[in-house]
């Protein structure tokens, strides 16, 4: 059954279809571990080891199917809903580790068996991250920080203990979805803070695991979806995907999270404004840059004329967001000579007191405060007290686009009206 389940996955899901049924399949299979457990000694050894190790094959792919199936019915979900599915899929999903734990335990404890219990090809965590750390990625420590992002993982799971499963590799489209979805709760969360408040804002490598957190519930599976993200981050970072680029740059700390932030202002603007030809985009383009020139303007279009052939929303997101990570943005290199003309040692670092200069002069609207909000946030997670003049860059044109988007919402506000 182990074996077809393999070759079919969709089996797997029928089989999963009615909740009733799948408690029956696991009870059944809890009968089957509990009269396995007094078969560990005498003639039956031998034996009972080998359904052992069947058992914890088919409870690996029970569980990824458990959590496929949740992942599937989470699409196109409301949010109120959200929880009461979240506890069907926690009772379920704790039944099925509950399981795998004790069965690693009993297979653990027969002498001499180390080396086939590593052949069962399953995934324990705590096995695989030393040598996820030590790894030189392919891309260079530069752009994928895969020290980083594994420390952190390491940090978030050393308390957690590790249950054996088959490991999850997520597609593009599934991986993107994911990391869409993950941005969009941060900036919702951003957005209904109170602006008066002065927490500071989680750092998206931390907000990932509270957003997990809240999806799945438990821990363990919590430890266990964030593996399978991360992974897919590293196979999938070279793709033609300019979402997963920013979201590995921004757990990796290769990006800030000022440059997300940049990124989300823009896409509240092309949610609302028409983009159906090249008149819209070049409008626009005239709205988001006040003041650009024509040739900058028409320099923006021709390049977006290059990669794409139609306008769409979905094509002018994702280009925007290329057009901001390849360091040649008109606001940001901007604020880039600016800042640079206010450092004296031309080390490409600035302080506090620097940057809340500059911030002041974008408009008289702009609150000394809310730059520090800023510089503090970053300092403290950066644990420095000066920042590169690039990071400073991208805050001052949040700062600035900020009041830019304001004006153009308020226009659209009233032609609506």
């Amino acid at each position: 059954e182990v074996e077809s389940w393999k070759r079919n996955s969709t089996q797997v899901s029928n089989k999963l279809q009615d909740l009733e049924g799948k408690r029956r399949y696991l009870k059944h299979l809890h009968q089957k571990f509990t009269g396995l457990r007094t078969q560990t000694e005498g003639s039956g050894k031998k034996e009972a080891f080998d359904d052992f190790t069947k058992l914890t094959k088919q409870l690996c792919l029970l569980q990824n199917a458990v959590m496929d199936e949740y992942e599937s019915l989470l699409e196109g979900t409301s949010t109120e809903k959200i929880p009461n599915l979240r506890h069907s899929f926690v009772g379920d999903i704790s039944i099925v580790q509950k399981e795998l734990h004790a069965l690693m335990s009993a297979l653990n404890s027969f002498p001499g068996k180390g080396e086939e219990i590593k052949e069962l090809g399953l995934l324990q965590e705590h096995q695989y991250i030393e040598s996820e750390v030590s790894a030189k990625s392919e891309h260079g420590d530069k752009v994928f920080n895969s020290e980083r992002i594994w420390s952190r993982y390491r940090k978030y799971a050393e308390d957690v203990d590790s249950i054996p499963r088959y490991q999850r590799n997520f597609d593009l489209p599934k991986l993107s979805r994911l990391v869409r979805n993950i941005l969009q709760a941060k900036y919702k969360a951003k957005e209904s803070a109170n602006p008066d408040d002065d927490t500071q804002d989680e750092f998206l490598e931390d907000f990932f695991y509270t957003y997990l957190e809240d999806i799945y519930g438990l821990k363990t599976t919590v430890v266990h979806v964030a593996f399978d993200i991360l992974s897919s981050l590293k196979s999938h970072y070279n793709k033609e995907e300019a979402t997963v680029r920013l979201f590995v740059g921004l757990m990796s700390g290769t990006i800030d999270d000022t440059l997300w932030m940049y990124v989300m202002q823009f896409r509240s603007i092309t949610s609302i404004v028409p983009l159906a030809n090249q008149i819209h985009f070049e409008k626009l383009l005239s709205s988001l840059y006040p003041g650009a020139t024509v040739t900058s303007i028409d320099g923006i279009i021709q390049q977006y004329q290059s990669k794409y052939v139609q306008y769409t929303k979905k094509s002018v997101n994702e280009f925007l967001l290329r057009y901001i990570l390849s360091g040649q943005e008109l606001r940001i290199q901007k604020w880039q000579r600016v800042l640079t003309m206010k450092d004296p040692e031309q080390n490409g670092f600035l302080e506090q007191d620097a940057f809340e200069d500059v911030a002041l002069s974008i408009s008289p609207k702009i609150q000394r405060r809310e730059a520090a909000k800023l510089f503090v946030s970053a300092a403290e997670h950066f644990q420095s007290t000066v920042l590169e003049i690039d990071r400073l860059a991208q805050m001052a044109a949040v700062l600035e686009v900020s009041l830019v988007v304001k004006s153009i919402k308020a226009e659209y506000e009233l032609i609506s009206s």
